[in-house]
């Protein structure tokens, strides 16, 4: 995130734009990874988190938003061309603050999955370990 905030402050807006979606789209993949999940696309990847992180476990709706935001705005930033100056500072820091605040949420989400597995309270989701197994690579992990 220090990278797109450093971007932003030298006027590179749609680099920034970038980095800020490439700061939330591996939070995401971590969260996938932890569930067992492997995806190949950033399509996929969105539509995984979403399903996995969302709709089966407890990410808030709101911030899983802003992963497909980001990423409409990096294609934006990445493919088009924008004439008349259409990446400003405004736009810059309206993505670095909505990665800023999914990259915090998904901190959170493993925050969670720590505390819950060190106090056994939970079934984590390490694919292909049994629950127990599970529960002693999540302590490992957050151990660490």
């Amino acid at each position: 995130m220090r990278d797109a905030e450093d971007v932003r402050a030298i006027g590179k807006y749609s680099a920034a734009v970038s980095m800020s979606y490439y700061a939330a789209f591996h939070a995401a993949k971590s969260i996938l990874v932890y569930l067992g999940e492997e995806t190949r696309t950033h399509q996929g990847t969105g539509a995984r988190f979403h399903y996995r992180a969302v709709y089966r476990s407890d990410f808030p709706v709101e911030a899983a938003r802003l992963l497909s935001i980001l990423r409409a705005a990096r294609e934006n930033a990445d493919y088009e061309v924008h004439l008349g100056g259409a990446w400003d500072d405004s736009t810059a820091a309206e993505s670095v603050a909505g990665a800023e605040r999914f990259v915090s949420e998904a901190e959170t989400w493993f925050e969670r999955r720590c505390r819950d597995a060190l106090t056994g309270k939970a079934d984590v989701g390490w694919a292909g370990l049994s629950p127990s197994r599970a529960r002693g690579a999540s302590a490992s992990l957050c151990a660490g």
